[in-house]
């Protein structure tokens, strides 16, 4: 097999990123958009030592669960990965993707995975997106695995309004010759436009990214923006520096007062332009639901919860039982954010410390029955995992945007004392290979 060869594939299997998975001449060869059991004819685009990638060019014998993709660009945009494919594979995909990675990474053998829960209706999930604004004056999505930014006209995953919004960031770029940002130059004004929109309430806020200090002609963008039903607040995020970061700490409001409201439940959420908020509001309920399930929390049970934002989880579980719960977070205005919504929600039975993990942990030597950890993608530091099992809770409920770091810190906690009960996948992000986790381990 050479590079530009034509072959024809069958597919055994999905990898961790939804791409298919055949072999040629005993090589793996992974192609996006095929799923198990295809025949396809495949463009051999990049060869590696034991692998290679492929381009699909014809399915010969397709899948009977192959699906049309809605969306008219999900061959060339980076955003969905599984669109070809029915839901109940998807789901299962999602259930089988956090069983081997248990099994692979984690060493545990017959791992209890349940089936993924996910949505009945999941057309526009998404609450927020970031779109970026490329130095033509393109608005959309990045291609897969590049920067390459393509338009971006509908989106079966974002709420209506959306496109709406970036069809007049089209208008205002044109009408206002305002420049756009270059990274290779680092010149030019705007960068990307951030839409958020409440599931709850319809409002929608629009956050612009600009390399500057100042918007020109902002009140004609006022003025298009408020012909969207919905639209409440216009704010910018100052970012000057070059590089992959979005959003600046720096944010300033333009309009309205800079918030949305959203919630979860029957838990009201301010919600500014960094705030972290599930970006799936519905299935957000879920998943904290299946948290407080899973901690079946006694009256006399103390519960910790570290990396807790803007305390999604503690304040969810704190309206639901009269306990303390503590949260630890080190970002401050996320500890901002989450003192603001205990106070709008009535919440006196949370309490929220802003330092990190695991030196919080260390100085205060906290009893804790239940512990929640809800790291970032990345998991968590060995140091973190170390205090944890000092304090010894009874439960630990971890919760995972990547099963390939929970298998890994699952199984160091499994190594000194724990046991894993099951792992329940949640689909915050259908469409798309990722999957949430929520895990439960006891001593």
């Amino acid at each position: 097999m050479d590079k530009n060869d034509i072959c024809t594939i069958t597919i055994d299997d999905l990898n961790s990123y939804g791409e298919g998975i055949g072999h040629v001449d005993g090589m793996a060869v992974f192609v996006r958009n095929t799923l198990p059991g295809e025949l396809a004819a495949v463009l051999i685009i990049s060869l590696k030592k034991t692998y290679a990638y492929g381009k699909l060019l014809r399915i010969i014998n397709p899948s009977p669960h192959r699906v049309s993709a809605a969306c008219p660009i999900f061959t060339q945009c980076g955003g969905c990965d599984l669109m070809h494919c029915d839901y109940e594979t998807q789901l299962n995909y999602k259930q089988k993707k956090t069983a081997e990675a248990l099994g692979r990474i984690g060493s545990f053998h017959t791992p209890n995975v349940q089936k993924a829960l996910g949505m009945i209706d999941y057309t526009g999930y998404r609450n927020k997106a970031i779109f970026p604004i490329d130095k033509d004056g393109i608005v959309g999505m990045y291609a897969r695995k590049s920067h390459r930014v393509v338009e971006t006209l509908t989106c079966h995953t974002v709420p209506t309004v959306t496109p709406q919004v970036l069809d007049i960031i089209r208008k205002y770029i044109r009408q206002s010759k305002v420049p756009v940002y270059d990274e290779l130059t680092h010149k030019g004004l705007l960068r990307y436009v951030m839409t958020r929109v409440s599931n709850s309430t319809g409002e929608v806020m629009v956050c612009l990214v600009i390399n500057g200090r100042h918007l020109p002609q902002r009140d004609s963008l006022i003025n298009m923006l408020r012909d969207i039903s919905g639209f409440s607040t216009l704010t910018l995020s100052h970012n000057t520096k070059p590089g992959n970061l979005i959003l600046s700490e720096k944010i300033s409001v333009l309009y309205g007062k800079g918030l949305i409201r959203d919630y979860i439940g029957d838990i009201g959420y301010d919600i500014s332009s960094l705030s972290f908020f599930q970006i799936n509001t519905l299935q957000a309920k879920v998943l904290y639901d299946t948290i407080l399930k899973l901690a079946d929390i006694t009256s006399d049970e103390t519960v910790l919860d570290m990396y807790c934002g803007a305390g999604g989880i503690a304040l969810y579980l704190a309206k639901h039982t009269h306990n303390i719960i503590v949260g630890v977070e080190i970002s401050k205005s996320a500890v901002d954010d989450a003192k603001k919504n205990a106070e709008l929600n009535n919440i006196d039975n949370f309490q929220i410390h802003k330092a990190d993990a695991s030196k919080w942990l260390k100085e205060n030597h906290p009893n804790a029955d239940i512990i929640i950890l809800d790291p970032p993608r990345k998991g968590c530091e060995k140091s973190v995992l170390d205090q944890v099992l000092n304090v010894h809770p009874k439960k630990i409920i971890y919760v995972s945007c990547d099963p390939a770091s929970l298998a890994r810190d699952a199984k160091y906690l499994c190594q000194n004392g724990y046991n894993l009960l099951n792992a329940q996948p949640i689909d915050m992000f259908p469409l798309t290979n990722h999957v949430e986790t929520v895990a439960l381990l006891t001593l």
